[in-house]
């Protein structure tokens, strides 16, 4: 019993196993506390001083063996001492600088991928990027030291949004872009992290500003030049050991020089001075992984469609005979084939458009055999690609003489012919007939004369789009005026009768074009009375000249009866 005569029931009751493990738990903490408390203390010392570089090594072995004490690290005012010490071992001369350098960028670099909470924003708040990146300025600091600054600005990149965002307000980038030094062996894990750290900063969704101020940022510091440097030298990267991770690296830089070739004109005139660069990794594609090629050639395909600065730029650099030569290499069941293939188009689209020279480029490059079998193969193999083909097909007759001979030696002439069975490209096809037979009207007539070409010309009447039809007129009547022999074939076709259906055409310009037609071949025939008995074409213009309201068609129709009654006294 108790002194008050109470009786006390727990007297006898021994402490508890959970109050003993709480009591053994708080003393493992008093002891964590007093060791993190020890190493801070080591690490306030004067940097001048011997004891410093121990110090920070035991403070790393420390965090390297017990990771969880990071946090026991920021909560008893760890952090500040560091970055007191990065800042002043700024000042120490190079001597006193170097033992102490590494081990200290190294312990800001494990502290940063420690995982505690808030502890990169920590480092950001109290100075530690700024501290950390002077030592990428610091003229003849080692590899190593070099190595743990693009360590620890990497770790803080891939930490958050929020360190992202105060890393760029910490004037960071310019350390990032000096960090790329992908010609030196010694430092390509270096230029790995401060590629991926740029990467990094293009990939977090939380900017407020658009992505070309970004990008006009980056160009300011030079980015885009160390990035195809890095495009560049990978070229020599394949085989190596690290061979994955430079292959990402590779990748990483030729994603972001596709981002700047789209940015605003200011970033894009940059991209400009890198062309060499960009067209020299197309010229050996079988050394980079297929993706890699895919993005730069996007990254052509971009600059392509800019002012004719940038069109005359891509040229100077040998971009057009690349292209071809890259499309000669591109095998059918390669890894985005028809993706390449419509990127080389689109590019040299945009080159050879009303620039002879280029499209002579494009026909002409030997050994190769040209861009004409590919723009054939696209436009009868694939439906995504023949929009692309057919018009740059087509032009090649209005090309130079030399562009037309190599068209001819791929029966260019035979397959704008075929081209005539399908309506929706019948408008190109015989555009470039027509242009090429004015030229060259020898070739083109042996091609065209031919039952199969005769029987096709016919078949264009047929078009029923008022807008092609129109258009195909204008195309027919120059093949009329251009060749008598195709004239007067045509005129011994089914050629007449379908263009007299036609002259109940609603439109007044569409029947005048096709009275102007019809004198043509009544002029070129071998026997025009019996065509105007055959068809009746007396009674066919004398209706026009009594009903039609348009007055020039009642003109032209005139005319051409004038010719037929001067005809029956002949």
């Amino acid at each position: 019993e108790s002194q008050d005569g109470l009786t006390d029931y727990f007297a006898s009751v021994e402490p508890t196993r959970e109050r003993g493990e709480m009591a053994l738990h708080e003393q493992q903490m008093e002891a964590r506390r007093a060791d993190v408390r020890g190493v801070i203390a080591g690490l306030a010392a004067d940097p001048m001083r011997t004891d410093v570089a121990p110090a920070v090594n035991r403070t790393i072995a420390l965090l390297s063996q017990r990771p969880a004490l990071a946090s026991e690290f920021t909560h008893e005012h760890g952090l500040m001492p560091v970055v007191e010490l990065l800042q002043q071992a700024a000042l120490l001369p190079p001597a006193q600088q170097q033992p102490l350098l590494e081990p200290l960028l190294r312990l800001c670099s494990i502290l940063a991928a420690s995982g505690a909470r808030y502890m990169c924003e920590n480092l950001c708040l109290l100075g530690a990027v700024p501290a950390v990146a002077l030592f990428a300025s610091v003229t003849g600091v080692g590899s190593a030291v070099l190595l743990q600054v693009a360590t620890f600005i990497n770790t803080m990149c891939r930490a958050g949004p929020a360190t992202l965002a105060m890393l760029v307000a910490s004037d960071a980038l310019p350390v990032l872009v000096k960090l790329v030094e992908p010609e030196l062996p010694d430092r390509r894990e270096q230029t790995m992290l401060a590629v991926d750290s740029i990467w990094c900063l293009f990939q977090m969704r939380s900017w407020r500003a658009p992505r070309s101020d970004f990008c006009r940022l980056l160009h300011a510091n030079r980015a885009i030049e160390r990035l195809a440097r890095v495009l560049h030298m990978g070229r020599h990267l394949q085989g190596d050991d690290d061979g994955t991770k430079h292959d990402y690296m590779v990748s990483q830089a030729a994603d972001m020089l596709l981002l700047f070739s789209h940015a605003d004109e200011t970033v894009a005139r940059g991209m400009l001075a890198v062309l060499q660069d960009v067209v020299l990794a197309l010229q050996e594609a079988s050394r980079f992984a297929p993706q890699t090629v895919l993005t730069v050639l996007k990254c052509v395909r971009n600059l392509s469609m800019g002012p004719s600065a940038h069109v005359e730029a891509l040229q100077r650099a040998g971009a057009v005979v690349t292209l071809v030569f890259l499309l000669d290499g591109v095998r059918d069941d390669a890894p985005f084939a028809l993706e390449m293939r419509g990127q080389v188009l689109l590019s040299l689209y945009h080159l050879c458009k009303l620039n002879r020279l280029r499209q002579e480029q494009a026909v002409v490059c030997p050994p190769s055999r040209g861009i004409v079998p590919h723009l054939q193969d696209a436009v009868l193999r694939s439906t995504q690609l023949k929009h692309v083909a057919l018009p740059m097909l087509c032009d090649i007759a209005r090309a130079s003489k030399r562009s037309r001979t190599e068209l001819w030696k791929h029966s260019g002439a035979g397959f704008y012919v075929e081209l005539l069975t399908q309506e929706a490209w019948r408008d190109d096809a015989l555009e470039a007939l027509a242009a090429w037979l004015a030229d060259e009207p020898r070739k083109v007539e042996a091609v065209l004369e031919k039952p199969e070409g005769i029987k096709r010309l016919v078949e264009v009447l047929d078009t029923q789009t008022p807008a092609t039809f129109e258009n195909l007129l204008d195309s027919l009547r120059k093949i009329l005026s251009a060749s008598a022999r195709i004239n007067q074939a045509l005129g011994e076709s089914q050629f007449v009768p379908k263009l007299v259906q036609r002259l109940s055409h609603p439109t007044p310009v569409i029947r005048v074009t096709l009275l102007r037609m019809l004198t043509s071949i009544y002029e070129q025939h071998r026997a025009p009375k019996k065509l105007v008995v055959q068809y009746e074409l007396m009674s066919v213009v004398e209706r026009l000249i009594e009903s039609d309201r348009a007055v020039l068609v009642k003109e032209v129709a005139g005319r051409l009866h004038k010719a037929f009654k001067a005809s029956e006294y002949l």
